[in-house]
């Protein structure tokens, strides 16, 4: 099985006395030893998406299986729980149910649906896009109104002014070089990035990803606190908002 999404987790237990490779020279040799196998889990975990493109393309997803009844079942009375927790204005907490909902049944369109309305009323729009396409590749495009491609429209008109175009033009960079294995090309790329939009998480979180790849777990171990606080303090904006609407 493939690494998959984020390893904040490990790398944030991880001693600051592992080895650091700082220097663009030492990142490049590191190319050598990097196997296929994690090579392909490592770009299929990268952060495409550029919020200043004209139009959002939907990412892939894997066929969904079909849960078992038991799951299914659950899934169900999980989801009304959720849509209590809507009524009564818990957001977070209807959000954290759906999210179990539509993981004990990856087959309903409308627990991904639900969930994307929710994270786009808490503000959290990358989430949100994610979550209405997966909504329209399990067939829910009739679900609404308003429609998923209609939201996905929306949301991502809302937020694609935010990048300065040389920002974008390096996390473009950056991308093109991990695809060719050019760690050291890469990291730099994304670091122009992240300098010219430092609230952008996307060119900070694939850094951190490369940093760890070539063995760099100081830097990436950075790159990965440092996204954890922008997204900690984007929801805690988001929260305040909230309450003072």
């Amino acid at each position: 099985m493939r690494r998959h999404g984020p390893t904040l987790a490990t790398l944030l237990c991880v001693a600051v006395s592992l080895p650091s490779l700082a220097d663009a020279q030492t990142v490049a040799d590191a190319q050598s030893v990097a196997d296929s196998q994690s090579v392909g889990a490592l770009l299929s975990d990268l952060k495409r998406w550029s919020p200043g493109a004209r139009s959002y393309v939907c990412p892939a997803f894997p066929e969904a299986v079909e849960p078992a009844a038991d799951d299914r079942a659950r899934a169900a009375q999980v989801a009304s729980r959720a849509q209590e927790a809507f009524i009564l204005g818990d957001l977070e907490r209807a959000e954290a149910l759906l999210s179990e909902a539509a993981e004990r049944d990856r087959t309903s369109a409308e627990y991904a649906y639900q969930r994307a309305r929710v994270l786009e009323v808490l503000n959290r729009p990358e989430l949100a896009l994610e979550e209405y396409c997966r909504a329209i590749a399990l067939g829910g495009e009739k679900l609404g109104p308003p429609s998923a491609t209609e939201r996905i429209d929306s949301v991502y008109e809302s937020v694609r002014p935010r990048l300065p175009d040389r920002a974008e033009q390096a996390f473009a960079a950056g991308l093109a070089a991990a695809d060719g294995a050019r760690w050291a090309e890469a990291i730099e790329s994304f670091s122009v990035a992240v300098e010219l939009a430092p609230s952008w998480t996307a060119p900070l979180y694939n850094r951190g990803l490369i940093f760890e790849h070539v063995g760099a777990y100081q830097e990436a171990l950075g790159d990965f606190r440092a996204y954890i606080a922008i997204i900690t303090e984007e929801q805690a904006t988001a929260s305040r908002q909230r309450f003072d609407g």
